[in-house]
């Protein structure tokens, strides 16, 4: 019975607590501000949107042959946005070997190059960002390897032909070379940088032939001589080296390393990697270059020339 009464009690006495006046009820709302990490960040009110891709890095370099084969008449060689609206185009080539014409279409733009119809290669690039236009450069082989590269881009809506080069440009080392025929001691193929919207030369001079290692020499001997990138002197050769006159003697393999593009003054290189300075004068009446009043022509006797 005692057991019973202090049950009873206990009960009335938890009864009487929850009813009292001033009882907080536990699960009730607080008015204290939430606990926060002291250097933690709000989040953002919404995630940002990803920043789309404006597309494949330039430049970029078509080669038909690699692309399409040799029999190629059609194709595409970029699909990029050309006229920067926000939208990629195909620009495409056509080739016509009957009216010897290519045609290079960037959306629904299009040109034709009265060049011929061997197309080559076509690299497409930003010369300048200063400017608002792409550019790109169509290489088309004219006739026996003599390229031909023609700017295009867009004015006015309009797929324009810009600057002509006489050579065949590339991509190579991060920069636009052009290589370009050269004649002077016979045919060869020079290299130049070129750069910004109306194609630039970087230089008035035209590198010609690095320098010939004796590996080069050893086993390539005979071939370098017989297409004239070893120049063979048949007379002693007037120079100027460190600014004094000298001789090349005759008998001597020399190369030519760079010269300037109105052929007014070249670098020869000895054998044994002595810088020879010469500077050959026109002569309007025979439209030949001398030297001392001798034809170039004379001083070797293995020059080499294309047909």
């Amino acid at each position: 019975m005692k057991r019973f009464w202090i049950g009873l009690f206990c009960i009335l006495l938890a009864l009487g607590t929850a009813c009292a006046p001033g009882a907080k009820n536990p699960a009730a709302k607080t008015d204290f501000p939430a606990v926060t990490d002291a250097g933690a960040e709000e989040p953002p009110s919404h995630s940002p949107e990803p920043e789309q891709p404006a597309g494949p890095e330039l430049p970029l370099v078509f080669n038909l042959y690699d692309a399409y084969g040799f029999s190629a008449v059609e194709g595409t060689m970029f699909e990029y946005d050309f006229d920067r609206d926000g939208t990629p185009e195909p620009i495409t080539f056509s080739l016509n070997p009957e009216a010897d014409t290519t045609t290079i279409a960037a959306g629904e733009q299009s040109v034709t190059l009265g060049v011929s119809s061997m197309l080559d290669s076509a690299i497409l690039l930003d010369l300048d960002p200063e400017s608002p236009r792409l550019n790109l450069l169509v290489v088309i082989d004219e006739a026996s390897d003599d390229y031909v590269t023609t700017e295009l881009h867009l004015e006015n809506g309009a797929l324009t032909a810009g600057p002509v080069t006489y050579g065949r440009a590339a991509w190579a080392d991060g920069k636009l070379k052009v290589c370009e025929p050269f004649d002077l001691f016979g045919t060869m193929i020079g290299e130049r940088v070129y750069g910004g919207d109306s194609m630039e030369p970087e230089s008035d001079w035209i590198a010609l032939t690095d320098a010939l290692t004796e590996e080069e020499l050893n086993e390539s001997f005979d071939d370098l001589k017989a297409f004239g990138t070893l120049l063979h002197t048949a007379h002693r050769l007037p120079c100027e080296t460190d600014g004094a006159q000298a001789w090349i003697a005759e008998d001597s393999y020399v190369y030519c390393r760079r010269a300037r593009v109105d052929r007014t003054e070249a670098e020869l290189v000895t054998l044994d990697g002595v810088v020879a300075v010469i500077r050959p004068v026109y002569d309007s009446e025979t439209e030949t270059y001398r030297i001392d009043g001798v034809n170039v022509e004379d001083y070797f006797d293995n020059l080499f020339y294309a047909d």
